[in-house]
C-alpha cells in the first residue's frame, strides 16, 4: 500500500534537479520552492500556451462545419450539431475550474486520485442531465419551447446529444492534466503538441468521412471529429505526463 503523500516520481538528489509536473511536496528541499525568475519570453509563451487551445479549437471547429456542408441535411445537421454541442458546452463549464486545480493543487498521486474521484462524479451527473434530455419529455420541452426547434431539428439534437454523452468526461481529463503539464514552464511545448494532435486527428477523421468512408447518416462526420479530437488530445497529454515522469525517475 503507498501512502497518501507517495509522488509519481521518486525524488532523489539527481531527479530533484529534472522538475516533474507531479512531485513529493514534503521531500523537496526548501530551495525547491523559492520563486523562479519571470521573464516576458517565458510570461508570453505560457499565455500563449493558454489560448493555443482555443485557437486550435475554434480553426477545427471551423473545419468540421465545412465538412457537414458536404453532406446530406446541411442546414437540420449543421442546426442540432450547433445546439447539442452548446449544451454540452454549457454543463461542462463546470470543469473550467479544473485546469488551475491541475495547475496550482495536484501534485502528489493523492492529490491527483482525489481530483479524479470528483471529475468521475461531476461527470456522471452530467450523463443524467444529457440522458434526461434525450428519453424524457423534459428534453422535448426544453428544445421545443426553449430553443423553438422543430420536430426534426428536436430528434437531430437529441440524437447528438446521447452520442455526446462520455465528451464531458474526457474534456475534464483534457482540462486536468493540461493544468499538471503546465505547472511547470518547461512543458508547454507538450500541451502544445497536444492541442495539435486534436487538430490533426479532427482533419483526419473529416478527410476520411468525405474521402473513404462517406457515411450516409450526417451525424457521424461531427461526432467522429469531436470524439478523434478530444481522445488524442487527452491520450497524448496522459502519454507526456507518464513519460516525463519516467525519465525523471530514470536520471
Amino acid at each position: 500500500m503507498e501512502s497518501q503523500n507517495t509522488s509519481l516520481i521518486p525524488v532523489t538528489d539527481q531527479s530533484i534537479k529534472t522538475v516533474s509536473p507531479l512531485t513529493d511536496n514534503e521531500k523537496q528541499p526548501p530551495s525547491s520552492k523559492k520563486a523562479k525568475n519571470v521573464t516576458l519570453g517565458k510570461l508570453t509563451l505560457f499565455v500563449a500556451s493558454l489560448a493555443g487551445n482555443s485557437i486550435v479549437f475554434d480553426a477545427t471547429e471551423q473545419l468540421v462545419n465545412a465538412g457537414i456542408a458536404k453532406g446530406h441535411h446541411v442546414k437540420q445537421t449543421l442546426a442540432a450539431f450547433g445546439l447539442a454541442v452548446f449544451i454540452v458546452r454549457w454543463l461542462c463549464s463546470v470543469f473550467a475550474s479544473f485546469e488551475p486545480v491541475g495547475l496550482v493543487l495536484v501534485d502528489s498521486i493523492h492529490a491527483r486520485k482525489i481530483v479524479l474521484g470528483l471529475l468521475h462524479r461531476i461527470s456522471l451527473g452530467i450523463a443524467v442531465v444529457v440522458f434526461s434530455l434525450v428519453t424524457t419529455p423534459i428534453g422535448t420541452l426544453f428544445l421545443d419551447t426553449v430553443h423553438r426547434a422543430s420536430p426534426e431539428l428536436s430528434n437531430s439534437t437529441k440524437q447528438f446529444l446521447f452520442w455526446l454523452i462520455l465528451w464531458p468526461y474526457f474534456d475534464g481529463l483534457h482540462r486536468l492534466h493540461r493544468g499538471i503539464l503546465l505547472k511547470h514552464g518547461q512543458h508547454i511545448g507538450l500541451v502544445w503538441s497536444a492541442s495539435i494532435g486534436n487538430a490533426v486527428a479532427q482533419i483526419l477523421a473529416v478527410t476520411m468521412c468525405l474521402g473513404l468512408f462517406q457515411p450516409v447518416n450526417p451525424h457521424v462526420l461531427p461526432l467522429f471529429a469531436a470524439y478523434g479530437g478530444i481522445i488524442t488530445e487527452v491520450s497524448m497529454l496522459l502519454l507526456n505526463l507518464a513519460g516525463e515522469g519516467s525519465r525523471c525517475s530514470d536520471g
